[in-house]
């Protein structure tokens, strides 16, 4: 039998305040564009055309933010440059990795600057970055583009400029990952990203946002996060979770894709998540001593601490949920929720929760 090694972990986002000078930004093989093409990156967008209207009348928005940001992820799910630098940009390309070996400050909002630009390429998948309910998709004005308002549960919003295309409508209630858009160049002539985090959607009264995209650049592209890979043996009707993904086909596994992001090293909050097997019944993974302690004495062999989990009690992270199909004796771990009794498995809970 195959044995996963995977892991689970928390996000912790520190939030810091400050100012950097501003560069024009620049796109990956575009050249630099004049400074009026960016004024949308200099003025208030909450006061852009049609918006103040939305604002006035948005049922969405809540009276007050109740903690600090909940941004767990980068809104950039591919190899990215965080905020234009002559360094890495001045050439005509913004070098891109993951993470983020290039990671600069161009928010300057005391300058007018309201957010930090963020390059890839034209379609590159923007996601959310927590938890949260859409407020705003449209165009307000001519220069600030398609955008996109997310906004967290502590009242937070986080603003996405320039999309090329939208995936998401207003009021909609998307977890972290979830594709909002894609990046595009709307409203401006170089390809790229502007995001802004404000307190209550007050655009303006933005903070930077700097230290929360490198964290996360760091922790989606290996300072911490992985995903988690999905794989299902038909012959031995077993799931099959890995860091890898395996050659369709190795060991009877077919691929079947991503379920979440982990951790490979103990982080606060966190508690250890267990492996557990039995030929023919394949793989159970727990959080809970207890459930160990009760499988071991039906004859299951516990596989050790594979890493670290949420709890499923804890108010971090989105639930991993899990099901069980009697038939054919497999357990199936997934962030999807699927109708009860479907493909004949049925829900038995949350197994834990990831970032």
């Amino acid at each position: 039998m195959i044995r996963s090694r995977f892991f689970v972990g928390i996000a912790v986002s520190v939030l810091a305040i400050g100012a950097c000078a501003d560069d024009e930004e620049l796109a990956a093989g575009e050249t630099l564009p004049a400074p009026q093409e960016h004024a949308e990156d200099f003025v208030d967008e909450a006061s852009s055309l049609g918006e103040g209207a939305l604002r006035g009348t948005d049922t969405l928005v809540a009276a007050a933010v109740t903690c600090a940001p909940l941004m767990t992820l980068s809104p950039v799910a591919v190899p990215h440059n965080i905020g234009y630098d002559s360094a890495s940009c001045g050439t005509g390309t913004c070098r891109t990795s993951c993470p983020d070996a290039n990671a600069n400050s161009d928010w300057n909002g005391p300058a007018g600057h309201h957010g930090i630009d963020i390059f890839a390429y034209r379609g590159a998948p923007l996601v959310a970055v927590a938890d949260g309910t859409v407020v705003a998709v449209g165009t307000p004005s001519s220069t600030s583009g398609l955008r996109v308002r997310l906004r967290d549960a502590c009242g937070w919003e986080y603003y996405y400029g320039h999309l090329d295309s939208a995936r998401v409508s207003v009021g909609q209630v998307v977890k972290a990952g979830s594709v909002l858009g894609l990046m595009g160049n709307t409203g401006t002539s170089g390809v790229h990203t502007h995001f802004n985090v404000s307190p209550n959607g007050d655009y303006n009264n933005d903070i930077n946002p700097f230290d929360l995209l490198r964290q996360a650049s760091n922790r989606d592209c290996g300072g911490g996060f992985y995903p988690l890979q999905r794989h299902h043996n038909a012959f031995t009707t077993e799931h099959y979770y890995s860091f890898s993904a395996v050659t369709n086909g190795a060991y009877g596994f077919t691929y079947e894709g991503t379920e979440g992001r982990l951790a490979k090293t103990q982080l606060a909050g966190t508690v250890a998540l267990y492996a557990l097997s039995k030929a023919g019944l394949g793989h159970v993974y727990t959080t809970s001593t207890a459930t160990v302690a009760s499988l071991v004495s039906q004859g299951y062999s516990n596989e050790g601490a594979l890493g670290w989990a949420y709890p499923p009690s804890s108010a971090l992270g989105r639930p991993v949920y899990s099901y069980y199909n009697s038939q054919v004796s497999d357990w199936l771990y997934t962030i999807n929720a699927i109708p009860n009794g479907g493909y004949g498995f049925y829900y038995q809970g949350v197994a834990w929760r990831t970032p």
